[in-house]
């Protein structure tokens, strides 16, 4: 995760096309944000996509050796400068627009298909109608959300138990928050279904993460026992939800029997 926010601009000089180079949501792996400086009409009509791109902190001197040459690779992509930042996982995501989401602890990505509407006019790009919008969200790992309502639901739940006395936080003191939501989940689990739970224990992951990785980007054993909880609900998820659906289709075949009987 980001513990502060640095950036800097950079100018392509082939394309004169500028772009804002800075860290992301302070949640989750740290991402690298790489924004250009163009309005909406020039990025659909000259295709130009802004990225996002999950970055992991060197831990150690050959880390930042390797990570250096990956990010200075991915930067010259799009010629720009060299900046030292870590190890560059590979996870990319491009879209016209990217929004970081602080509210909502996630990404918001945009793409717009392009129409022929777009026209100059006295020197001045405009649009005459609405371009269609294909709009995906990301967590501040870059995982992508497959239900945003309920997504948003947790980041709700996890703030408000922020501000709430914990039940047991002398038992689990390393990360009572982090207990607590899954404990909360846990009794509220039936009813959701896989998708959710996956975005559950992705979201566990980001919390998990914020709450108890180090100034050195290590992470304790706990980080890793928080996780295996989410995936037993995952898992008691899908086993419910499987069995359900079980039911339902024993129970269709038997109701298309008795009726042509």
């Amino acid at each position: 995760m980001r513990k502060d926010v640095k950036g800097f601009v950079a100018l392509d000089q082939k394309k004169g096309i500028g772009y804002e180079c800075k860290d992301g949501l302070p949640y989750g792996h740290a991402v690298y944000l790489v924004r250009s400086n163009l309005n909406m009409v020039d990025k659909i009509d000259k295709n130009v996509e802004d990225e996002i791109a999950t970055v992991y902190r060197a831990k150690s001197e050959n880390d930042l050796k390797v990570g250096g040459e990956a990010f200075l690779k991915f930067l010259q992509n799009k010629n720009l400068d060299y900046h030292d930042v870590g190890i560059l996982d590979g996870n990319t995501i491009k879209a016209h627009l990217i929004r970081a989401d602080e509210k909502n602890m996630c990404y918001e990505a945009i793409n717009y298909k392009a129409t022929r509407n777009l026209k100059a006019k006295s020197g001045v790009s405009a649009t005459k109608g609405k371009a269609e919008e294909d709009k995906k969200y990301y967590n501040p790992n870059l995982v992508k959300i497959n239900d945003i309502n309920f997504y948003k639901q947790m980041v709700e739940t996890y703030k408000e138990l922020g501000t709430l006395p914990l039940k047991e936080p002398e038992k689990f003191k390393d990360a009572p928050i982090v207990e607590e939501f899954i404990r909360f989940y846990g009794e509220a689990s039936r009813g959701l279904t896989n998708e959710q739970a996956d975005d559950f224990v992705n979201f566990v992951e980001v919390i998990a993460e914020y709450n108890l990785e180090d100034e050195a980007y290590n992470l304790p054993q706990k980080f890793y026992d928080y996780l295996d909880k989410a995936k037993e609900l995952k898992d008691a998820v899908y086993m419910n939800n499987s069995t359900e659906n079980e039911v339902v289709d024993h129970e269709n075949t038997k109701r298309s029997r008795d009726e042509r009987n």
